[in-house]
């Protein structure tokens, strides 16, 4: 098995992969945890999925711009 920064990034894409299925067919809201004030609190809130989609594409992005030592 290889340990390189294309493994690494092959792992990191397997699981996002099983993260988008899990948020896709998983349930329609999601507990998220909101810190207000310096306390957690937890809050039930059904999320708007382009949102969501958008927000991982970012996160997926800034991974790659990292990786290439661009961050």
């Amino acid at each position: 098995m290889e340990f390189g920064p294309d493994a690494i990034s092959s792992w990191v894409s397997l699981v996002l992969l099983f993260w988008y299925i899990y948020i896709f067919f998983g349930t329609s809201s999601v507990v998220l945890l909101v810190e207000e004030n310096g306390r957690r609190e937890d809050r039930k809130k059904n999320l708007d999925w382009e949102k969501v989609v958008r927000r991982i594409v970012d996160l997926e992005y800034c991974l790659v711009q990292e990786k290439h030592g661009r961050i």
